[in-house]
């Protein structure tokens, strides 16, 4: 491939002049490309080197797969995904917050995290016929960090995330926000990690396919606002606990009934799911 380059010449000044690029340059041109339009800052996020976005592109140019997708017909999506997923990884593995130690330790389980091998046999991935990544199931795996909003670029194809009992800490808007756009999702398990949110995130009342919702003992407070989920008629199991003021003087756990401006408070006894009676 040939592209232009500019030239410093003494006494002609700026010349246009064609010089071919290598296979690598022209590979990590081609990856940025194909990434680009769903990187959330147009790829600007990419110049600092210790961003994890910056981490998850340097991964994915050196990625025999992604590189070579031109011979390995490698689907551009396909190439999104790896980088969402090299997302997920640099932004959760290690990475102290204010919740955790300094240095904190990385995943429990992370076989075949970052390999050339398939991403849906990575562990906790599943995929459907079509390699689109469809349950992240990441529970109990010393998750830290800020699980991010890269997510979203598997929007079409996720119905199930599960990080349950870890350390990751999503704050207000820039943390929550970004859960609205997977409108796939049926299951969505964060319950013992420290998401933060004024309330519960509107942005939850646009997942209206969800069936099964545990947001139990993270670190939403303040008060609550029904009509989050007045949309989500698909509902059947819902946990909520949370220090809840204007609603709640104590911990306790939120039934929501149909219909779902009723609300039935119970102190909390054990963690479990509660049956909404829509079933």
């Amino acid at each position: 491939m040939t592209k232009t380059r500019l030239l410093l010449l003494p006494a002609l000044g700026l010349l246009h002049v064609a010089l071919p690029l290598t296979a690598a340059q022209d590979a990590l041109s081609e990856i940025q490309a194909i990434v680009q339009p769903v990187a959330l800052f147009g790829g600007n996020e990419w110049t600092d080197p210790a961003n994890y976005q910056a981490k998850a592109i340097a991964w994915l140019e050196s990625d025999p797969v992604s590189a070579n997708n031109n011979n390995n017909n490698i689907a551009d999506a396909r190439i999104q995904q790896r980088y969402a997923l090299a997302c997920i990884y640099y932004a959760t593995f290690a990475v102290p917050t204010m919740y955790t130690v300094a240095e904190p330790r990385g995943w429990i389980d992370a076989t075949g995290w970052l390999s050339d091998a398939d991403e849906c046999t990575w562990f906790g991935l599943t995929c459907n016929d079509n390699s689109e990544v469809e349950k992240i199931a990441l529970g109990v795996n010393r998750l830290t960090g800020t699980f991010p909003a890269e997510t979203a670029i598997m929007a079409s194809s996720i119905t199930h995330i599960d990080l349950f009992r870890n350390y990751v800490h999503n704050a207000g808007d820039a943390g929550n926000a970004w859960m609205g756009q997977l409108t796939n999702l049926t299951h969505l398990y964060y319950g013992q990690t420290n998401f933060e949110y004024d309330g519960i995130p509107p942005q939850i009342g646009q997942l209206t396919n969800l069936i099964e919702y545990d947001c139990s003992f993270t670190r939403y407070f303040g008060p609550l606002a029904g009509s989050t989920f007045a949309p989500l008629q698909n509902l059947e199991y819902l946990v909520l606990t949370a220090k809840f003021s204007k609603v709640i003087e104590r911990l306790q756990v939120i039934v929501f009934r149909r219909p779902l401006s009723k609300i039935q408070r119970t102190k909390y006894r054990r963690r479990a799911r509660v049956r909404t009676a829509n079933r």
